[in-house]
C-alpha cells in the first residue's frame, strides 16, 4: 500500500464506507470512473462501480452505502427518492456539468433544486461551475466542493504514458491521421427525431424557451452539413492520412457510415476511449465539443469548425481553448500546419490557460480523484427508520430488475443503444486497464476486484478488509438478498 494512503481502522464497519459508481457512457467515462474507484477502494471504501442501468437496477440488493451519481437533472428526482427509501446517501457531480452556455441555461437543463436537495456534497469542475450554480440558486443548502473531475486527471503528464502503446498501435494499424469528433445527437441521434424530442421535452427549459432543442437542432443540423462536406475534402487535401469520423455515443453510427461510404481513406470508428485517438492523430477537428477541451490539455492541436450559417447556440469553452476555422480552407490550412510541425497547441496561450483553469480544478497539484475522496460523505447511511417502507422498495427493485431483462430481450433498438454507450464488459478487462492505471502513478497494488452481476464490479483494499474483518478470509461474499432487503 502507498505509504501515504490512511488505513481504515479495525472498528470502521465497511458496510457504512460503501460507495456505488455508475458509468453511462463506457468510452467516455469508465477510465475515470475506474480511476476514481481505485483511489476509493485504497482509501477503505468497499466500491461497486458498473453500468449505471445495470447498477441501478440491481441497487436493492446491496447494503446500505453512499451512491455517486453523474447528474442532478429533473429526470433523477424519482431516483434520488428511491436510493433515500433504500437507505442511501448521495452525492453527485455533473459529468457534462463541463460546458454549458451560460449560467441560466445551465441551471435549467443541468439542475434540478429538488435533486439538488436530496444529496450531501456536489462535486464542482471548477470555480467557474460553483460561481454559476450560486449566482442561480443563492439560497441552495447542498454542499459544494470545488474539486475537478476524474476524466481530466488522465489527461494530465502523470498519466500520458498510458496512450503511448495505443498510439503505436492505432498509428500502425491506420497510419497517420486526422481525428474528427462529431457532435451532433439532436440532428442525428440513435432513437430518431421523435424519441429525441420526447427525451428533452421533459427538460424544465422548455417550459420557458418551447422552441429551445428545436431551434439547438437546427443549428445542429446545419454544423453536420458542414462537416458532411469537410471531411471528403479533408480526405483529398491529406492524401498521406486516415480521416477517422468518431460520433458522439447519442448519434446514430450507421448514418455516418452511409453517407461517407465512398470517401476514400475515412473510417467510422467509436471504439477505445477518445483521448487515444487524440494523442495519435496529427490534429483534432470538432463542433461544440468537449474533446477540443481534452486536446487543449494534452498540448494537441484541436481545430473548431464552425462556419455559423446558423447563429445562436455556441458552447464557449471548446471554441475558447481551440484554435477557430470558419471555413474548410482554413481547416485544411490550419491542418497543414499541424501536419508539418509549424503549428502549436493552444496550451501555453496565457489567456486561454487562465480561462481553463477557472473552468477545471486540479489540472495540477492533488489529483481530483483524491480531493473528492478525501470530501467523501464518511457519515452513516441513512437511518433504518420506515423499515416497511424500505422493504417494499428493496421489492420493488427486485420486480424492475426482471421485468426490466424481459423489456431488454424483447425491445431491441433500446437494447442495441444500451450496448452502443455500455458494451459488455469482463472483469478481466477492468483488471488490465487498472493494472495500467496503477503502474502510471504506483498505486493500487493492494485494491482487488471481482465482478457483481452484469456489467458490475466490486473493488476493495484487500489489506483493509483484512484489518477490519479481523481475519484473513477472502472479502468478496455476495450479499444474500434476504439479508440485504432489511439493511
Amino acid at each position: 500500500m502507498n505509504a501515504s494512503t490512511p488505513m481504515t481502522r479495525a472498528s470502521d464497519r465497511l458496510g457504512d464506507r460503501r460507495l456505488f459508481v455508475p458509468v453511462e457512457t463506457k468510452v467516455r467515462e469508465l477510465d475515470a470512473k475506474l480511476l476514481f474507484s481505485l483511489a476509493a477502494a485504497e482509501a477503505g471504501w468497499i466500491v461497486v462501480m458498473g453500468h449505471q442501468e445495470d447498477l441501478q437496477r440491481s441497487l436493492f440488493r446491496f447494503p446500505r452505502g453512499l451512491y455517486l451519481d453523474k447528474s442532478v437533472t429533473v429526470s433523477k428526482q424519482e431516483w434520488f427518492a428511491q436510493c433515500r427509501a433504500m437507505g442511501h446517501r448521495i452525492a453527485a457531480w455533473d459529468e457534462e456539468g463541463l460546458v454549458y452556455f451560460d449560467a441560466e441555461t445551465m441551471k435549467a437543463m443541468r439542475l434540478d433544486e429538488t435533486a439538488l436537495a436530496q444529496i450531501d456534497v456536489f462535486f464542482a469542475w471548477g470555480d467557474h461551475q460553483k460561481d454559476s450554480m450560486l449566482a442561480t440558486l443563492p439560497h441552495l443548502s447542498t454542499d459544494i466542493q470545488v474539486t475537478g473531475n476524474p476524466r481530466f486527471d488522465l489527461l494530465r503528464p502523470e498519466f500520458r504514458g498510458l496512450y503511448d502503446d495505443s498510439t503505436r498501435r492505432l498509428r500502425g494499424e491506420h497510419g497517420r491521421l486526422i481525428l474528427v469528433n462529431t457532435s451532433f445527437p439532436f440532428a442525428n441521434h440513435f432513437l430518431g427525431k421523435d424519441a429525441m424530442h420526447a427525451m428533452y421535452a421533459k427538460y424544465p427549459i422548455t417550459r420557458r424557451h418551447p422552441h429551445f432543442f428545436k431551434e439547438w437542432a437546427e443549428v445542429h443540423a446545419a454544423a453536420l452539413g458542414s462537416f458532411r462536406q469537410l471531411i471528403p475534402l479533408l480526405s483529398a487535401a491529406f492524401p498521406e492520412h486516415t480521416i477517422v469520423v468518431r460520433p458522439h455515443p447519442s448519434e446514430n453510427h450507421e448514418s455516418w457510415l452511409k453517407w461517407l461510404a465512398d470517401v476514400p481513406r475515412v473510417k467510422v470508428l467509436a471504439r477505445g476511449p477518445v483521448v487515444e485517438w487524440i494523442a495519435a492523430a496529427d490534429f483534432t477537428v470538432h463542433f461544440d465539443c468537449t474533446s477540443g477541451i481534452e486536446a487543449f490539455v494534452m498540448n494537441a492541436v484541436a481545430i473548431a469548425f464552425d462556419e455559423e450559417t446558423v447563429h445562436g447556440y455556441r458552447q464557449p469553452l471548446p471554441n475558447a481553448l481551440s484554435l477557430r476555422a470558419h471555413t474548410v480552407d482554413e481547416v485544411i490550412a490550419l491542418g497543414r500546419k499541424a501536419v508539418e510541425g509549424e503549428l502549436a497547441s493552444a496550451f501555453g496561450d496565457p489567456p486561454r490557460m487562465q480561462t481553463a483553469r477557472r473552468h477545471i480544478a486540479a489540472l495540477d497539484g492533488a489529483l481530483a480523484v483524491d480531493r473528492i475522496v478525501g470530501a467523501l460523505d464518511t457519515r452513516p447511511p441513512v437511518s433504518r427508520g420506515e423499515s416497511l417502507r424500505r422493504l417494499r422498495t428493496r421489492l420493488n427493485g427486485a420486480y424492475v430488475m426482471v421485468r426490466d431483462d424481459l423489456r431488454r430481450r424483447r425491445n431491441g433498438d433500446q437494447g442495441s443503444y444500451l450496448s452502443q454507450k455500455f458494451p459488455h464488459t469482463t472483469v478481466q478487462e477492468i483488471e488490465q486497464r487498472a493494472a495500467a492505471l496503477g503502474a502510471a502513478v504506483g498505486r493500487f497494488e493492494t485494491v482487488r476486484i471481482c465482478g457483481q452481476g452484469r456489467n458490475c464490479f466490486e473493488l476493495r483494499n484487500h489489506r483493509v478488509s483484512l484489518v477490519a474483518n479481523g481475519m484473513g478470509a477472502g472479502p468478496f461474499s455476495r450479499p444474500a438478498i434476504g439479508f440485504a432487503l432489511f439493511l
